[in-house]
């Protein structure tokens, strides 16, 4: 739950070292799931996601959380925000 933000919510922003245009995106439970059960992997997630939100994907995780930090516009994080997938 401490990694969870409502949609189109950007937490962090302010923090005293912020990158810009870098963002750390942790995937929602669902989204590792495909439609037929089977598990995806995070690094299929954050291609796709970056192909439908104009990111680029500089690194995928999949043991401590299953996310990607991506460089992107503020804009296109805040639209990935608030993807429901």
């Amino acid at each position: 739950a401490c990694f969870s933000a409502q949609a189109g919510d950007i937490q962090g922003l302010t923090a005293k070292n912020v990158i810009p245009n870098r963002y750390i995106v942790v995937f929602k439970d669902q989204a590792m799931q495909t439609i037929n059960g089977t598990k995806r992997t995070s690094a299929a997630i954050a291609a796709d996601l970056g192909q439908r939100h104009k990111g680029k994907v500089e690194q995928s995780y999949s043991h401590v959380l299953n996310g990607a930090v991506m460089t992107m516009t503020e804009q296109d994080a805040r639209n990935l925000a608030g993807d429901p997938n």
